[in-house]
């Protein structure tokens, strides 16, 4: 006789999620079987950076050293509750600290659950709970997170094929913005290769991305602003420096925990993906409210953008009012026109730039954007539009005929 053999529900392994922003998570674990079940399952979430520490070494000093938390993880085994309790008498150097607790057991055991809430613990899940099973609170955390932290607007341009321009779109954006919010504005140089942003505005940072990173426990908003470069007194820009692709990547964690400290001190930071999304800072763009898409016309770029948009939609849990296209150097004697595009990508936010090649060329040899060299120029009209886009309505600039029943 032929016995049925049970199928089991089979989880994809490449399956991620995603969140509105970074959440720093402490997990603190008695048997290493947890341990290793919870690292398994927060892999699953590209925005969840993880300390793990022993029930048993949980001491004042440790804890000092790690990065603070917006959520605590516990194994509810050995003492657990004791020294979750001793945390509140820690002179621990985290500022105005409010980290949810999830504590994990039996679920059928009243005891340990009654023990949880009375230690203040927000919620008591399975020791054997799944990734999915976790989102739902991670969420509800993050929302949180970025409301009562009043977390400036993350916004990501990026190129769907070398040399579409978007540094160039990114960097004149950039300067229009700061010239409205001076010294609110920082611009984040990812290209590790070549670093383009502070060739094109002939700077000479002394400091780098990196060097922020490995004082990312001291940083406050007076040592940020001591770090990043300057241009015209009231752009902020920081970068990693040439070369330093293989720190970057070993750094991706610290690099994905400082991206919430800056946008607290910033009204608008803007990351420029000039190679298209780099594996090291991938985990960057989940939290953005807004991505630009930067193409050209022609059937590379356009396929690219096409695999783009599928990928942000469905592997990093973008809606499709957050992705919107830039179309640099448009000419309408192109090929493939603006009707292609809109056929290829339906119902979506597109903004054209038009083909001035010498003008931005002039431009990136002075090293004086465009904006700026040429502000009467049909590029930096366009780019003042794009730029408009961004504003809440009562933000926007006025013309004189509005302003006369002001």
């Amino acid at each position: 006789m032929v016995e049925p053999v049970p199928i089991k529900k089979q989880r994809h392994e490449s399956l991620s999620y995603t969140l509105r922003t970074n959440l720093n998570i402490w997990i603190f674990y008695a048997t290493e079987a947890f341990r290793t079940h919870i690292n398994q399952e927060l892999e699953h979430c590209k925005n969840v950076a993880f300390e793990v520490v022993p029930l048993k070494l949980i001491s004042r000093d440790h804890l000092r050293t790690l990065t603070a938390p917006d959520v605590i993880l516990v194994e509810g085994k050995d003492g657990w509750a004791s020294k979750v309790s001793e945390l509140s008498q820690y002179d621990l150097p985290f500022e105005d600290l409010e980290a949810s607790l999830i504590v994990f057991g039996d679920e059928s055991h009243t005891a340990s659950l009654k023990l949880a809430l009375r230690v203040g613990a927000s919620d008591f899940l399975s020791e054997h709970s799944s990734i999915e099973e976790m989102m739902p609170l991670f969420r509800s955390i993050a929302e949180q997170k970025v409301v009562s932290r009043s977390m400036g607007e993350l916004l990501v341009f990026i190129n769907t094929k070398g040399g579409n321009g978007a540094t160039t779109t990114a960097l004149n954006m950039a300067i229009q913005l700061a010239d409205r919010f001076p010294n609110e504005v920082l611009l984040i140089d990812i290209d590790t290769q070549f670093g383009l942003v502070e060739e094109y505005l002939d700077l000479r940072p002394k400091y780098t991305m990196l060097d922020a990173l490995d004082k990312l426990d001291e940083l406050d908003e007076s040592s940020v602003s001591s770090m990043v470069s300057r241009y015209e007194g009231k752009l902020h820009t920081i970068g990693f420096g040439r070369g330093q692709g293989a720190l970057a990547f070993d750094k991706s964690k610290e690099i994905q925990r400082i991206l919430p400290l800056l946008r607290q001190f910033y009204k608008y930071v803007i990351i420029d993906y000039s190679r298209g999304i780099e594996p090291a800072f991938s985990q960057l763009i989940s939290p953005a409210e807004r991505v630009f898409l930067v193409l050209q016309q022609n059937y590379m770029s356009l396929k690219n953008a096409s695999r783009m948009v599928n990928t942000l939609r469905l592997e990093y849990g973008l809606p499709q009012d957050s992705l919107e296209l830039v179309i640099n150097r448009f000419d309408k004697k192109q090929s493939i026109s603006l009707k292609d595009i809109d056929n290829t990508l339906p119902n979506m936010v597109t903004h054209l730039i038009p083909n001035d090649y010498k003008g931005a060329s002039e431009s990136a040899n002075l090293g004086k954007p465009i904006v700026i060299f040429k502000k009467k120029s049909a590029i930096s009209k366009a780019i003042n539009k794009l730029t408009q886009s961004l504003l809440p309505e009562d933000g926007k600039q006025r013309g004189w005929f509005s302003k006369l029943f002001s």
